[in-house]
């Protein structure tokens, strides 16, 4: 019998439509233009059908919807409430049972007409896998069955909560805790894949965060797109047979796109849990692909199989170098590169917040070449192919013994030129990696070994690269040749260079020198300071003896060495090891501060932390100060005093062999350090565990409790004791010949030596004036300031260490705080803040370092 055209036509376009309808949303399109192409009216056919169809993006991704018409107000035992999600499949209800207990569940039912053997099988696999899963992070299933209609459907747990990156963003979670949140979620995930389940659909959407007895507890839902581990040929079919993607295109892996013909497996939720955690940290995802109706299947492979995530680091957030290789071996395009299971991502993130060494690395040389070869595929190929002829042909029995010579001394050269360009890349991923293996802590003595024995590998092809410049440069009419030879002679310069460079902080000297140096901060920990870590310990935590913190229990941390509390603050003190001598007190309790002391941090109790004021109790007040902001911070150290010039220039060689002894400049070492750039404050900090504030930790910690206009009241009268500004010792020592702001003299033309002055009230010294001091934060307006041609997205101060996430519009200028030797009293009050260029060498803007409580 010969089916009529138009029924055949409508009966392929019903078909497509209820295939497209198991597509996600955003892969519709993409899905549609593969199978009707050169086919445009059964497109458009298929898309009109979509276009009355009642769908949404996913299962539990719509706000709540009234129950009304076409919805029923009972399934089975159950008292529909609201329509939670609806989806081309199915819909989810949140409803209620009322026996044999009492409580409220997610109903998730199949829409009528939607009874195809590939819906009911995955409807199915999606109702035994979470049947089959007792975990706390994953959603519970009570219960099943069939309505009078025909409609399978079942009740599981219903989670009142909101996106994972929702609920961090919204209560702007501190680092930490949302890696502790990631810890769960993979322990989860987990649990599915020992029941022999892929989720397949991992997204914020899909992982849900409830309170619960006043915690944060995430739950891994819909499990609607999942698939068996070891799936026979009839469990199969939940895969998508024609061909479209199979989760959400931000999040699905290369493999789960289709790069490589690979199937999937445990490393495919890997990728989108790698993805998730990537957001979490860095505010954004790797790939951002556009969910409207021209998205590509065929651009969304290419753009994961050709180009390499962008690391986290870039995205605008601070994101350490550990952290960095955690995220990017999780999202490797190449799954052999990632971590086989979530339990070993789960591990590495549990050693990272223990601070213990991570297993990830960055890419190594041989995989960098490999992706070179990847993007230059024409030449490597071409130079494949000329070495394999040639290799071929220096065995023919037809070439004489002439001929061989030739071919073997044209494969040594190739495979020289090879070896040239493999090392080149492996000597610049070595400098590259030294500089992420500070601090100088014991516990990275094994990733610095692993290092050098990389770098000593390296130097020990030396001979190789120097034998094949013997004989000289090639003749001038051999370009090719000559460039190489060129390239080559840079190369040896640069091992040399490597090998023998004792100033060079990433050379192997200076790497030995390191692991000397963490051995040396091992032992120097336990004798550098007056009171030993249980001691400290105990008195933080004792709410009797240090009211203050409120019951801190604190662990030690890495080098620092305590030195007790101070007795006018009350805060405990302690000292960076490396960076000096553990300073002593005089009589009156205070540190005397000379050449050799070491950096000292005070350990601030967490709490409100005030930042801005307002033009009724600051008339002086600018557009870029107003209004007051609060938010939460939790403990942190600041140090005492802004960072001297020895200690400095003890940053700057730290782990050297070779220290010549401190051949100062004129100015006295003691003094504030100034003209230092933003750029290289934090990368010398960086050597020992320490980074710039944010600007909240700064004003929270310069203000020390007040609200006043400067941390000593808003008298500007008393600025002797407290400030090195403007005065008569400015105008004498030449620097200044403007109006004086009085007649009084501190004694100090220019910087001053660290902890001259009076403290604040939580004993930090020279918080107004001396040198300004650099912030982590780019300026922009306060969130809820409006001021004209202001550029910047007015964005909450978030919790924890305070630091503002803001898109690069807002510029580059970063904040310095606290005002300088030059200045007048305004321009120092606890609020003052103004702009300079992260690469400006300011002769008054020097730092003061911080560091979180690990």
């Amino acid at each position: 019998m010969t089916v009529p055209p138009e029924q055949e036509f409508g009966h392929r376009a019903h078909q497509l439509f209820l295939e497209a309808l198991e597509q996600p949303t955003e892969a519709r399109e993409g899905f549609l233009e593969q199978r009707t192409a050169g086919k445009p009216a059964l497109l458009e056919e298929v898309r009109s059908l979509l276009q009355s169809h009642d769908s949404a993006s996913g299962f539990l991704a719509e706000p709540a919807l009234p129950i009304g018409a076409g919805h029923p107000d009972r399934i089975g035992p159950y008292q529909v409430v609201e329509v939670l999600g609806e989806g081309g499949m199915g819909t989810v209800y949140l409803a209620e049972q009322t026996e044999p207990v009492r409580r409220r569940v997610a109903l998730k039912i199949i829409k009528l007409g939607m009874d195809t053997r590939r819906v009911q099988s995955r409807f199915q696999l999606e109702r035994q896998a979470l049947a089959m899963m007792s975990h706390p992070g994953i959603a519970r299933v009570f219960d099943g069955g069939t309505t009078g209609r025909g409609q399978a459907y079942f009740a599981m747990e219903y989670v009142d909560g909101q996106a994972i990156t929702d609920y961090c963003e919204q209560r702007q979670l501190a680092l930490r805790s949302r890696l502790r949140l990631m810890v769960t979620v993979c322990r989860a995930v987990q649990h599915a894949h020992q029941k022999g389940i892929l989720h397949r659909d991992l997204k914020p959407s899909n992982v849900l965060v409830a309170e619960e007895d006043g915690e944060a507890r995430p739950r891994v839902i819909d499990f609607g797109v999942a698939r068996a581990l070891h799936a026979d040929p009839e469990e199969r079919i939940t895969r998508t047979g024609s061909g479209g993607l199979v989760g959400t295109p931000d999040y699905v892996s290369p493999e789960q796109a289709g790069v490589g013909g690979q199937d999937v497996d445990t490393r495919t939720d890997v990728y989108s849990l790698g993805v998730l955690l990537y957001e979490l940290v860095a505010g954004t995802r790797p790939y951002q692909f556009d969910s409207g109706s021209s998205l590509d299947l065929l651009q969304v492979r290419q753009r994961l199989e050709r180009d390499e995530p962008p690391r986290p680091s870039r995205r605008g957030r601070p994101v350490s170098a550990e952290l960095e290789w955690v995220i990017l071996k999780a999202i490797a395009t190449d799954r052999s590169r990632r971590y086989d299971t979530p339990n070993e991502l789960a591990d590495e993130l549990e050693r990272f917040l223990a601070r213990e060494p991570v297993l990830a690395g960055p890419p190594s040389a041989s995989y960098k070449l490999w992706k070179f070869a990847q993007r230059n595929v024409g030449g490597v190929v071409a130079g494949a192919a000329v070495l394999a002829s040639l290799l071929a042909g220096a065995g023919a029995a037809g070439w004489g013994w002439w001929q061989a010579e030739q071919a073997n001394l044209e494969v040594a050269r190739l495979l020289g030129d090879y070896r040239n360009v493999a090392d080149d890349f492996e000597l610049e991923d070595l400098r590259e990696r030294a500089a992420s293996l500070w601090p100088a802590w014991p516990e990275r003595v094994p990733a610095m070994e692993a290092w050098i024995r990389q770098a000593e590998a390296l130097v020990g092809r030396l001979d190789f690269h120097q034998g094949l410049l013997a004989d000289g440069p090639p003749p001038a009419d051999a370009q090719e040749r000559r460039d190489l030879y060129e390239r080559r002679l840079r190369l040896v310069g640069r091992l040399v260079g490597f090998r023998d460079g004792e100033d060079a902080p990433d050379s192997l000297p200076a790497l030995r020198a390191r692991v000397a140096l963490a051995h040396q901060l091992a032992e120097q920990s336990a004798a550098a300071g007056t009171t030993g870590w249980p001691e400290a310990a105990a008195a933080i935590a004792d709410p009797a003896r240090c009211p203050a913190y409120d019951g801190l229990r604190i662990s030690p941390q890495a080098g620092l060495a305590p030195l007790g509390p101070d007795p006018e603050s009350g805060f405990w003190e302690f000292l960076v090891v490396g960076t000096g001598a553990a300073p002593v007190r005089g009589d009156d309790g205070r540190f005397r501060m000379d050449v050799e002391s070491g950096v000292v941090m005070v350990l601030l109790p967490g709490g409100e932390a005030r930042i801005g004021t307002t033009k009724a109790a600051d008339p002086d007040a600018s557009g870029f100060e107003v209004p007051v902001n609060r938010a939460r911070l939790d403990p942190f150290f600041l140090a005492k005093y802004e960072l001297s010039a020895a200690q400095w220039w003890r940053l700057q060689r730290l782990g050297r062999l070779v220290v010549d002894e401190v051949e100062g400049p004129a100015t006295d070492l003691r003094t504030a350090m100034a003209s230092v750039d933003w750029y290289e404050s934090r990368e010398l900090l960086g050597r020992v565990g320490l980074d710039l504030p944010s600007e909240l930790q700064w004003e929270y910690g310069a203000r020390a409790g007040t609200t006043s206009r400067w941390s000593f009241g808003d008298d500007p009268e008393a600025f002797l004791a407290f400030a090195n500004l403007r005065d008569r010792s400015a105008r004498q020592a030449g620097v200044l010949r403007d109006v004086l702001f009085h007649a009084q003299d501190d004694g100090f033309g220019v910087v001053a030596p660290i902890g001259q002055l009076l403290p604040n009230g939580w004993g930090l010294h020279d918080v107004h004036g001396n040198v300004y001091e650099w912030c982590l934060d780019r300026l922009t307006v306060y969130p809820g300031a409006a001021v004209p041609d202001c550029p910047g997205t007015l964005t909450p101060f978030p919790g924890g260490a305070g630091y503002r996430q803001l898109p690069a519009s807002v510029g580059e200028k970063r904040v310095v705080r606290g005002g300088g030797y030059q200045v007048l009293p305004w321009g120092c009050r606890s609020s003052f803040r103004v702009g300079q260029q992260p690469e400006r060498r300011g002769v008054e803007t020097g730092l003061r370092p911080a560091r979180p409580l690990f």
